[in-house]
């Protein structure tokens, strides 16, 4: 009697089949969720390895579109720039182009600038052909220049007086160096000077001293 209700007491134990049957269904049905998840859901199973978080990319790298924006290749700088070192000597060395079109000129511009400037000086230095007997008359504060002959004029001092009329001049001549002259009334016939421009002679003289003037011609010779 006390076995029997000690037997009902007790409960049977599991048979071990029953207990990896258990098992297998479990995994089955782990197995049969997984495989519906991605169907069912957007989880995906990755390789951690493949990848790289936001975090870390923005950290250690750039993206191309970037570099190619805020970067230069080296290769490219070489061909293509020059140091700010460098671009500061040559540029000491140049000037503005607004300076340029300021104070300069083209050389083409100015060699025909020049070329007219030569003509029209020649033909205001050009002693004419024929030449006109040319005559001038000064005082003690002004002075003859003639450039085309290349004779200057100046009254250096001069004394009159009721017996004697003498004139101090300084002379320039285009073949002589400047010299002080002494002029007398008496000798005004000898107060003559010979000179040589573009290769024709000329006679320089004083005509009077009371007022003071001079003259000057060409001394042509027998074929002239």
């Amino acid at each position: 009697m006390s076995q029997v209700s000690n037997a009902q007491q007790s409960p049977p134990e599991p048979s071990k089949k029953g207990f990896y049957g258990g098992i297998a269904t479990g995994l089955g049905v782990v197995v049969a969720a997984l495989t519906l998840m991605p169907s069912l859901t957007n989880f995906k199973i990755v390789d951690t390895t493949a990848y790289i978080s936001v975090r870390d990319l923005s950290a250690g790298y750039y993206t191309k579109e970037f570099v190619g924006d805020h970067y230069v290749a080296k290769t490219d700088i070489s061909k293509s720039y020059i140091s700010k070192e460098d671009a500061e000597k040559q540029v000491a060395k140049m000037i503005p182009p607004e300076r340029i079109e300021k104070d300069y000129v083209p050389r083409a511009q100015y060699d025909t600038l020049k070329k007219t400037a030569d003509d029209l000086q020649a033909r205001l230095d050009g002693i004419p052909t024929p030449f006109r007997t040319r005559t001038k008359k000064i005082s003690k504060y002004e002075s003859w220049v003639d450039r085309q002959l290349g004779i200057e004029i100046a009254v250096h001092s001069l004394f009159y007086s009721d017996k004697k009329e003498s004139v101090s001049i300084v002379l320039s001549l285009p073949d002589a160096k400047p010299r002080i002259e002494e002029l007398d009334k008496i000798e005004l016939k000898e107060h003559r000077w010979t000179f040589y421009k573009n290769n024709r002679e000329f006679e320089l003289r004083a005509e009077s001293l009371k007022p003071i003037v001079f003259s000057v011609r060409e001394i042509l010779s027998e074929n002239g």
